[in-house]
């Protein structure tokens, strides 16, 4: 990749990402990123707006085949107060917070990009960029983006915790569902008074299949609630949990079968139940032999980078962007142990993914 990695300026793009890891961005907390990101994008006489939810979103030439490039500006906790450390060709953060990479390289990255291409006239198709808010708990900024400013069908985002080179063909719809099991409380020296709430939620568990339910689908119950105190027959419990697959109709078996499960153990015991499901988000699965896919491999080829194909089981402004009729490639963004204070990312693996970025746009 020595051809693009030399117009690249390694130590401007490792400067610019050390720069935005110290701008305090945790998910409802972007303001003052959002705005250095605006400036910056000013300073390269770009046209740029901030839309109503505060998503940043940048336009370049005009055409048909415009290209869409997307990524995040907020973080995860602990997120504040961030001390990025080069120690062998690693950054990382001091060990007291994350890193921020996720999704702080792809930012930095672009913004390389695109300094590179208004310095050194690099032919290149034309672009639409969006840096989105509120990613991490539930990509809100995608959701609240204005679609009105974008006329790119088809784009890229960074936003795999995979090595430079992975293309995420598939990621999953997503409900999340919310259950309460009604009992009746009664002292526990009076348990024939009682309708154990409790005693209902384990044979529902024990009848529900978690994790793994077949190749394309997953349930997860995260959070059981019940009970105040040590002498009372639980009288309500409450659940959390969710359902994923790369099929909707699989979601909406799964959800049909929780709630006949729980109308028939309920009736049994002499309980009742509410259940609650909100659709977060849907999914995509794109054909390997689709042009974004294949625009992506002979860019990655082309840096002499092996490619890998995996399906990813999480969401990402992708999945939201794709409901929107962009069709959006999410591709590994090389960082390691992100969500984690061990998080960081090889400064080879950073000048690797803005070359990447700049393989795809040219003409």
């Amino acid at each position: 990749m020595e051809k693009i990695t030399n117009m690249i300026d390694e130590n401007r793009l490792i400067k610019t990402f050390s720069e935005l890891t110290k701008i305090n961005s945790p998910t409802g907390d972007e303001k003052v990123l959002a705005d250095d990101i605006l400036n910056r994008l000013k300073n390269l006489h770009i046209e740029t707006v901030k839309d109503n939810y505060g998503n940043i979103i940048a336009h370049i030439g005009e055409g048909s085949d415009k290209i869409l490039l997307s990524a995040h500006l907020d973080t995860v906790e602990p997120g504040r107060g961030i001390k990025p450390i080069i120690d062998n060709g690693v950054i990382k953060s001091d060990g007291t917070t994350i890193l921020g990479a996720d999704n702080k390289v792809a930012v930095a990255s672009i913004l390389e990009v695109l300094q590179v291409i208004k310095e050194q006239n690099v032919t290149h198709q034309p672009l639409d960029i969006v840096f989105t808010l509120s990613e991490e708990e539930g990509n809100y900024g995608a959701i609240n983006l204005d679609y009105s400013q974008i006329t790119a069908k088809s784009g890229y985002c960074f936003d795999s915790v995979a090595p430079i080179g992975t293309i995420v063909t598939s990621a999953p719809f997503y409900y999340r569902f919310d259950i309460k099991i009604i009992g009746k409380s009664a002292h526990a020296s009076r348990p024939d008074q009682a309708i154990n709430a409790l005693t209902i939620v384990g044979q529902v568990i024990n009848q529900l299949i978690q994790g793994q339910i077949d190749d394309v689908t997953i349930m997860n119950i995260g959070v059981i609630n019940g009970g105040q105190v040590r002498n009372t027959v639980m009288g309500e419990v409450t659940l959390k949990g969710e359902v994923r697959s790369y099929y909707e109709d699989r979601i909406i078996n799964e959800l049909n079968l929780i709630e006949e499960t729980l109308k028939n153990i309920c009736n049994q015991f002499g309980g009742n139940y509410e259940l609650k499901s909100v659709r977060e988000n849907g999914g995509y699965v794109i054909n390997r032999n689709d042009t974004v896919v294949v625009k992506a491999i002979v860019a990655i080829n082309q840096l002499q980078i092996e490619h890998s194909f995996v399906d990813s089981w999480g969401c990402s402004d992708a999945n939201i962007l794709h409901e929107y009729g962009i069709n959006i490639l999410n591709l590994g963004d090389g960082v390691e142990n992100a969500h984690t204070v061990d998080e960081s990312i090889r400064t080879l693996d950073l000048l690797k993914l803005a070359s990447l970025i700049l393989e795809l746009i040219r003409e």
